[in-house]
């Protein structure tokens, strides 16, 4: 089975939620006891470099990253992932 991800460049970006994807990369730092998608994005935004972000919803977790390397489809965990625009705020589609 082939997974063809498209990943977006923040100076082109209109910022989505992708649900069931993993984003892959550099990670920042992980926070605990996050409440969703929503409020791992806003985590995001107040942190420098921060311009992605994976929201584990199993484990109430938000892993903050800098850059994207590829990513995985990952239903299990319940996992949503973004990316900020170019102004820090994600754009919901």
């Amino acid at each position: 089975m082939v997974f063809i991800v498209a990943l977006y460049n923040v100076a082109n970006a209109a910022t989505r939620y992708e649900l069931g994807t993993e984003y892959l990369g550099d990670v920042i730092s992980v926070e605990n006891s996050t409440e969703n998608a929503e409020n791992c994005s806003q985590i995001c935004e107040n942190e420098d470099g921060c311009t992605y972000f994976v929201f584990y919803g199993r484990d109430s977790k938000c892993a903050l990253l800098t850059q994207v390397y590829g990513a995985t489809t990952d239903f299990a965990y319940n996992v949503t992932s973004g990316l900020l625009s170019p102004t820090g705020r994600t754009i919901k589609l």
